[in-house]
């Protein structure tokens, strides 16, 4: 039995995700070695303070929210390196049909919506109604509208894959590929 192109797409899709995730969490290492304590400090200090109140990172949570991932970096480059380490083990064994694969692959998914969702809702948050926009100067107005984009693309872009995906690893072609009735779950 020939395996599902299915099978190929979403193994070898997890396998790459898990690489790039290694690569940022690599990265995320390399900057919290970087990052004293007097500059997180001054960050700390930054946050909030000194802004006009019409400056949109004043009251921007998603901002807020972006600054406070700083203090977190070695948590968040472990947390990382862990979802990598997940990813690509899940994509190697969903290759070679591996029934338990399915649910890790599942699991991620679903952890891949609850992070597009915490960051992209305070994103959208931030954004004042579009009848205020008008009493904004074009500054202001214009990243509002790049905050309220970049908030609806995380939605689309990060969700809709991860729900088409979830939907195929229940599917039954890939169910069917998993029994071990398959001659190549044996092998």
């Amino acid at each position: 039995m020939k395996k599902p192109a299915s099978i190929y797409v979403i193994g070898w899709l997890f396998v790459a995700v898990g690489t790039l995730t290694g690569c940022a969490a690599f990265r995320r290492t390399l900057v919290s070695l970087v990052l004293t304590d007097e500059t997180l400090a001054h960050m700390r200090e930054f946050e909030g303070k000194g802004l006009q109140a019409d400056d949109p990172r004043a009251i921007d949570l998603g901002w807020r929210l972006s600054f406070s991932m700083v203090e977190y970096v070695k948590l968040v480059a472990v947390v990382k390196f862990f979802v990598a380490v997940s990813a690509i083990l899940g994509g190697v064994a969903f290759l070679r049909l591996r029934s338990w694969s399915r649910y890790l692959l599942q699991a991620l998914c679903w952890l891949w919506i609850v992070y597009a969702v915490g960051f992209s809702v305070p994103l959208l948050r931030s954004v004042p109604p579009v009848a205020f926009w008008g009493a904004l100067d074009w500054k202001a107005g214009t990243y509002f509208m790049l905050t309220l984009v970049t908030g609806l693309l995380m939605l689309a872009g990060f969700i809709v894959p991860a729900v088409v995906i979830i939907f195929a690893l229940r599917g039954q072609t890939v169910g069917g590929a998993m029994t071990p009735d398959s001659k190549e779950a044996a092998v």
